[in-house]
């Protein structure tokens, strides 16, 4: 089944991200020339975040993000999640990430072909094996490419 569904899957992530940028052209050349610029103003910081995650069969990929936070956190340091008043966060982050716009790095994460449009997102590696250990039905996410969207966004918010 999962060879199948490999078939089709990767193609089709291909041509939606083809069509989706030819159709929507404008607005992505806008999204992709304007963030970038806004996040390289406001203090001189990198562009993007990149961080590893576990992907399909459990092999590492670096997830593409633009930066919203400060500058501070270190590889190997624990993840901690953002809470609604961080001070960690740029003001360009507070207005692109209710609208989910600091993910549009990752149409390039799909383009490589290291996540899909629909399938398990990826968590960080230390979230990621908490959630095995506590259930171990969890692992079998990793048996598929990771994905934009898939059930969490969609039942859990």
């Amino acid at each position: 089944m999962t060879m199948a569904r490999d078939t089709y899957k990767r193609p089709f992530d291909l041509i939606v991200l083809a069509v989706s940028h030819l159709v929507l052209a404008p607005i992505f050349l806008l999204l992709w020339v304007l963030i970038p610029t806004l996040i390289w103003l406001e203090d001189r910081g990198p562009i993007f975040y990149t961080q590893r995650r576990p992907g399909k069969d459990g092999r590492m990929f670096r997830l593409l993000k633009f930066r919203t936070m400060r500058v501070n956190q270190l590889e190997g340091e624990p993840t901690l999640l953002a809470t609604e008043n961080d001070p960690r966060i740029t003001s360009v982050g507070r207005v692109i990430r209710p609208m989910a716009l600091d993910e549009l790095p990752q149409l390039l994460n799909v383009l490589v072909g290291h996540m899909s449009f629909v399938g398990p997102r990826p968590q960080p590696p230390d979230i990621d094996e908490d959630t095995i250990a506590l259930t171990p039905v969890a692992s079998r996410r990793l048996s598929v490419r990771p994905g934009l969207t898939g059930l969490g966004q969609l039942y859990g918010g």
